[in-house]
């Protein structure tokens, strides 16, 4: 229970600690092409297993999951494949931090994007392939 603890003290704390030297410490990477067919009943499960550790309260500056507000801006701000890329190869942003693959390194790079639009679905934002 304490190592838990200490987890979430650690992630929070990395939440607005210097992120123009942690972005220019990242690698960017080549934008990575996605085939797969959206499998939103795939991406509620990846959600309930990994991104709801973040998302589902906002933990460490993330957007809640049913905050529709601030995914539309997201998604007009952003084009998808940056978004995609940014949950792919982790992202620092003046709210927060978010860890390469959500910190979920079982996950596909699929089950990732299947994730993604299950939050857009949950919020009423649909993403055609």
């Amino acid at each position: 229970m304490i190592k838990f603890f200490l987890f979430l003290l650690i992630l929070t704390s990395c939440n607005k600690n210097n992120d123009k030297e942690i972005n220019e410490k990242l690698i960017i990477m080549k934008k990575k092409e996605i085939s797969g067919e959206i499998n939103i009943a795939n991406g509620k499960n990846i959600f309930n297993g990994a991104c709801a550790t973040c998302h589902l309260y906002g933990t460490g500056g993330s957007i809640q999951l049913k905050d529709k507000i601030k995914w539309d801006k997201i998604i007009q701000k952003k084009p998808l494949d940056e978004i995609y890329n940014n949950v792919l190869n982790g992202y620092v942003s003046e709210n927060g931090y978010m860890p390469k693959k959500g910190a979920c390194l079982s996950c596909s790079d699929q089950d990732l994007i299947d994730a993604v639009n299950y939050i857009f679905s949950i919020n009423g934002i649909i993403i055609e392939n």
